[in-house]
């Protein structure tokens, strides 16, 4: 792993834009081998905690590969920034790039861990939760003002069974997916690979796991038209995305 010229290129491009102090704090959790690329870059970060583990499980180690808070979209969201909470013993994992945009959140509590596929790609505003488990998969696209949130955040009391109902579950979301503005996507989400998920959606369950290529859209979100996906993921198919911050193919390597 060396620094090419690219990658000076790009350090100069964003020198001025990145919040370097909390950057090295965070590159500073990952193992010296790597945190010396400063592989995890920040934007006007505010730190709440920074207690848990941050991993790049990944062979591709690049400058800057993990953006987060940057800001994407100026005429939409002219803010900038990113705020995190990584309580001891919770985990935030990436297995490859990717770009989270400006005015977003990641909040892991102390059992809580999420987990990043690689060359996913976030708009701006959006805000995830994790208290037990959040898996990604690559290629995730993601417009703004999306949540994803594995727990009611209070504990809800069955009054008729005099018993606390399971306030966390886990949120799992296959390769090739794109959720749309204003979605939630809530605990016991398992959205399957190739899904689109309609602007202003609700994901609260399991959707069909064998059916991929679909549209689904809804209060709660429901099945509105299979066969369908996004360009993209069929492009991704013969010329496959390497870094989705440099824009670079597989095939013009």
């Amino acid at each position: 792993m060396k620094i090419s010229l690219l990658d000076i290129k790009i350090i100069i491009v964003n020198v001025f834009s990145v919040d370097w102090i909390n950057t090295i704090r965070l590159n500073s959790k990952l193992p010296w081998k790597i945190a010396r690329y400063l592989p995890i870059w920040v934007y006007k970060c505010k730190i709440y905690k920074l207690e848990g583990k941050i991993e790049i499980d990944s062979d591709y180690i690049k400058v800057g590969m993990i953006r987060l808070g940057q800001n994407l979209t100026p005429l939409f969201h002219p803010s900038c920034g990113v705020t995190l909470s990584l309580s001891k013993g919770g985990l935030l994992a990436f297995k490859g790039p990717g770009m989270i945009g400006a005015g977003s959140a990641i909040e892991i509590g102390s059992s809580g861990n999420i987990v990043f596929g690689k060359n996913f790609g976030i708009t701006a505003t959006f805000r995830i939760t994790s208290r037990m488990s959040i898996t990604v998969g690559d290629n995730f696209s993601c417009a703004w003002d999306v949540n994803i949130f594995d727990t009611d955040f209070h504990e809800i009391y069955d009054i008729n069974e005099d018993k606390i109902l399971d306030t966390e579950k886990s949120i799992k979301i296959g390769d090739d997916v794109w959720i749309c503005q204003r979605c939630l996507i809530l605990k016991g989400a398992n959205i399957p690979r190739r899904s689109i998920i309609a602007a202003s959606s609700l994901v609260n369950k399991s959707l069909e796991s064998d059916i991929s290529n679909t549209l689904y859209g809804g209060i709660p979100a429901k099945v509105i038209k299979r066969g369908i996906t996004r360009q993209d993921f069929i492009d991704f198919e013969s010329n496959n995305m390497l870094d989705i911050t440099r824009g670079t193919r597989l095939k013009h390597l």
